[in-house]
């Protein structure tokens, strides 16, 4: 690992790299310098040049080695394991060239276990003197006072302390990666979260900002203009090659296109019938990615439906609505083939599209409000709708003009200024709003209106208001 703070100077990760594997191959020194001293004075015979030697030339070259490549973090463990192994080996074999006693193996081969066990050199060192002690009262009990005049004894009890040392050090190091690369691990996956959650945000903001701006710009636009603006504007976002949207009405005769962009990359399709093969995946009202590799039949009805050009690549179908209430469905299409889209860019499309149902229903209550006033206006009959507390807030008919009332002058007023007989119809208003539906009177000007009586209610069933609607004339008064 190479990476440095912008300050130049090593980031502690690197220091850490750096320190364990020196501390390592310090410990190991320590190692070889106690094998070769007690290869070459703890031995009683004398020594040839092959193999002890030649052993000992191997394990210092070999350190120089190791030194050399610890400086390589990356391949530093798989290393460590292979030389961990041949020390071990090492041990082995020269403890059966000195000392091959089982009190000799029992201590060497308790200090590896403990320094694997413990791996802290403090402790490790601390229980290697209490074992060298226990060892040395072994000798002294078998050689007496001459152990302390024999270098040949003395050597083999550093060696017991120094084994100890180096592997609880081994030990530490790899105990200590393992723990570095659990921690690095999390904080990768920490990192990977955020930033998910950050592209998320980023398009979810996005859209916001796009709505805003079509919003802001589709004051007097043709519904299929804006609905092309924002098949553009999905496009662009995503980068994408292409951008169409798709909306289906049984009332047209035949698919046309009501609208298209310059460069011809986006248009609005009103198209008469729903595809039989995207039907239940857009009643499903969910995002659904398609590529080359799917059925042949939904390739083919897809371009149908949209104008594709080139070869078919990666498509991602953005319903508008959900499940029965499907209105239509964007079409993003890109000449990739391995395409993927982000959940973040799948958000971006999701809210688009649920702007894009809210302005088609915002304009169809539009046309149907403009289109039953224009029904009531004229139709023979009065039609009125009162809040709770008795207030006009719709009043529509052709008969207004022979009565020689303005509906807008009546608006937001009671309707007992309106009636002729105030008394009677506050009576039939409070019956209404306890639920009852019944035939009333209602007295407009010097005209007597048989009048149908109903509750108002809102989404939640509570009475919200009465509406009225004059079903005969049944007699007019002198004036």
């Amino acid at each position: 690992m190479t990476s440095a703070n912008p300050t130049g100077n090593p980031t502690p990760d690197l220091e850490e790299d750096r320190a364990l594997p020196q501390a390592v191959v310090r410990a190991r020194w320590l190692l070889l310098i106690a094998l070769g001293y007690l290869v070459v004075f703890g031995s009683r015979g004398r020594l040839e040049i092959w193999p002890h030697y030649i052993f000992l030339g191997t394990l210092l070259v070999s350190n120089i080695v190791v030194a050399w490549l610890g400086k390589r973090p990356e391949r530093w463990p798989q290393l460590l394991e292979l030389v961990t192994v041949a020390d071990v080996l090492a041990v082995a074999m020269v403890v059966g060239f000195v000392d091959p006693s089982v009190e000799m193996y029992l201590a060497c081969f308790a200090a590896l276990i403990l320094a694997s066990a413990l791996a802290r050199v403090g402790l490790v060192s601390g229980l290697m003197l209490l074992i060298m002690a226990s060892y040395a009262v072994f000798l002294y009990d078998e050689f007496g006072g001459s152990l302390w005049r024999d270098h040949n004894l003395l050597l083999r009890l550093p060696f017991v302390f120094v084994i100890g040392v180096y592997f609880s050090s081994v030990a530490s190091h790899l105990m200590n990666q393992k723990a570095r690369a659990t921690r690095l691990e999390i904080e990768a996956r920490q990192t990977a979260q955020r930033a998910y959650k950050m592209e998320r945000e980023h398009y979810r903001l996005r859209a916001l900002s796009e709505i805003g701006q079509i919003g802001l710009t589709s004051g007097g636009k043709a519904p299929a203009r804006v609905m092309l603006e924002m098949a553009k504007r999905m496009r662009d976002a995503l980068a994408l090659s292409r951008g169409s949207v798709v909306l289906f009405s049984s009332t047209e005769p035949e698919s046309k296109v009501t609208a298209k962009s310059k460069d011809g990359s986006s248009e609005v399709i009103l198209s008469s019938t729903e595809p039989q093969v995207l039907q239940e995946l857009l009643k499903e009202g969910k995002l659904t990615e398609l590529h080359p590799e799917s059925s042949r039949a939904m390739q083919r009805q897809l371009e149908d439906l949209v104008p594709v050009s080139g070869a078919f690549g990666s498509v991602l179908v953005v319903p508008i609505g959900q499940k029965s209430d499907v209105a239509g469905a964007f079409f993003l299409l890109d000449r990739n083939p391995n395409r993927s889209f982000s959940d973040g860019e799948r958000d971006f499309c999701s809210t688009v599209a649920m702007m894009a149902l809210s302005f088609l229903q915002e304009r169809e209550r539009i046309e149907n409000e403009a289109l039953l006033r224009s029904l009531l206006a004229n139709a023979p009959v009065v039609v009125f709708a009162l809040d709770r507390e008795a207030n006009i807030t719709v009043l529509e008919g052709k008969v207004l003009d022979a009565l020689q009332v303005q509906s807008g002058e009546w608006v937001g007023r009671p309707v007992y200024e309106l009636s002729g007989a105030p008394a009677l119809t506050r009576i039939d208003v409070e019956e209404v709003l306890t639920g009852k539906s019944f035939t009333g009177k209602l007295q407009i000007r010097t005209f007597v209106f048989e009048i149908q009586y109903s509750p108002l209610r809102d989404l939640d069933g509570n009475i919200s208001g009465v509406i009225g609607v004059t079903t005969a004339l049944l007699e007019q008064l002198p004036e």
